[in-house]
């Protein structure tokens, strides 16, 4: 249960809004806390669905959004809010 719950929320942290991460993380450490996960099970499902999740988005908003390049809207978003400190 915990397997698909993390699956679920890294898959909507990935496809839907980057801001939800910080409750991937609290979740996360809560699960981590209460021993219901190891650091590398996190990891490895994190991983493994982060990359088949951004194989499968990207060629989708790249073809949606017809800007002639790979695009990762929620990547973008992220990196403008959080790297470049705007709003």
């Amino acid at each position: 249960a915990i397997r698909k719950a993390a699956i679920g929320l890294v898959t909507a942290t990935g496809v839907f809004r980057c801001d939800l991460i910080l409750l991937l993380l609290t979740v996360g450490l809560s699960w981590l806390w209460q021993r219901q996960l190891t650091v590398r099970q996190a990891l490895r499902i994190g991983v493994a669905t982060g990359i088949v999740i951004l194989c499968v988005t990207v060629p989708i908003d790249s073809l949606l959004w017809q800007q002639g390049t790979l695009v990762w809207p929620e990547g973008q978003v992220f990196y403008y809010n959080t790297f470049l400190n705007k709003s």
